[in-house]
């Protein structure tokens, strides 16, 4: 099938000297949508009917597909990505992690998928591009694309080379996706590639699936989207929403009912709580970060064995501490990487992920 058959509207940015592909809509078998699901048009990770019962922010964010990722399995030499978008260029971020996308093939990265835009953006205006990714030798490889962390994504199409094939993707492990709720840092804000948020660090480690939560300024343990999240198939719960609580107070009212909400429905699964990661201690991130202890304290108390508390004053660490963050709040990929490292040492702790 060639694309103009498909959509004669499609503009070829990089993909345009690729000959004889075969096109596949990614909605349909063999891949896999994870961490995000399709409604009215758009890939999502929130059903529009709950972020309406959380707030208008979260109206706004559920509709970006940060931490989604498509997978699949194929033997061709080219993997080409035709895509109908909505990018928004943000300020702080790369485009090529806030509008781009991530090839990976057999867990290692292949390409960043971006195409040039203004440094600012609006959501209205719609964009199509291609681009691809060649291989030396055929054989078959597991592939993920990794989506936006601030773009909404109308329609992916997949192209691969004449006489391959598609194949449906067995890269990870057969248990349930971990389940991260938290702030832009769990939204992946300031990473340099949709594939370098910390989540998506542990992913790979851990050949677990996984699903971002994280609402950008819009976590604040709010009943609706906890009892939501509570009801979700998983096999662990990080808990990471420090940033967003509004008050020390606040996040005192919420965080233990955060924790007890998801235990009440999951009682074996690890839980992680964490504070915000940041080098440089301040009266308000003591007290936050003592209100989560407190919660953790709590379920020990209670006798609960599967949880664990990260102090997020020492995650970046003595070395290079400086240059883990871009404005001493959001993580450099360094300030994610040293998230991903104790995170996954502390799940790794736990009977479900020891290596």
């Amino acid at each position: 099938m060639k694309l103009s058959e498909v959509d004669k509207t499609y503009k070829f940015v990089s993909a345009d000297n690729q000959k004889d592909l075969v096109l596949f809509d990614v909605l349909n078998k063999p891949f896999s949508l994870h961490g995000m699901f399709y409604e009215e048009g758009k890939f999502k990770r929130l059903p529009l009917s709950v972020a309406k019962t959380v707030s208008d922010g979260v109206v706004v964010l559920h509709s970006i597909p940060a931490g989604g990722r498509v997978k699949f399995k194929t033997n061709s030499q080219t993997v080409a990505l035709f895509i109908e978008y909505e990018p928004y260029a943000y300020s702080n971020q790369p485009i090529s992690a806030s509008a781009g996308f991530d090839i990976f093939a057999d867990g290692k990265h292949v390409k960043s998928v971006f195409q040039n835009l203004p440094n600012s953006g609006v959501f209205e205006k719609v964009e199509k591009f291609s681009s691809y990714a060649t291989f030396k030798n055929k054989k078959f490889r597991e592939i993920t694309v990794y989506f936006p962390i601030y773009s909404r994504v109308r329609r992916v199409m997949v192209g691969i080379k004449e006489n391959s094939e598609a194949k449906e993707s067995k890269d990870y492990k057969d248990i349930p996706p971990i389940v991260y709720y938290g702030s832009s840092i769990t939204q992946g804000c300031c990473s340099s590639k949709p594939s370098t948020i910390y989540e998506g660090f542990i992913e790979r480690w851990t050949k677990t699936d996984f699903i971002n939560f994280g609402f950008a300024g819009n976590c604040r343990g709010e009943k609706n989207i906890v009892d939501y999240i509570s009801k979700i198939n998983m096999s662990a719960f990080i808990l990471d929403y420090d940033y967003n609580s509004t008050s020390v107070e606040q996040l005192n009212q919420t965080h233990y009912n955060c924790y007890k909400t998801v235990r009440e429905m999951h009682p074996n699964i690890p839980i992680i709580m964490l504070s915000r990661p940041e080098a440089h201690k301040c009266d308000e991130s003591i007290k936050k970060r003592d209100v989560i202890k407190n919660t953790y304290l709590r379920s020990l108390d209670e006798g609960d064995k599967k949880t664990a508390f990260i102090d997020g004053h020492k995650i970046f660490g003595k070395n290079d501490a400086d240059v883990c963050t871009v404005e001493g709040c959001h993580p450099t990929d360094l300030g994610f990487y040293k998230m991903a490292k104790k995170i996954y040492k502390v799940l790794s702790s736990f009977d479900e992920f020891k290596v």
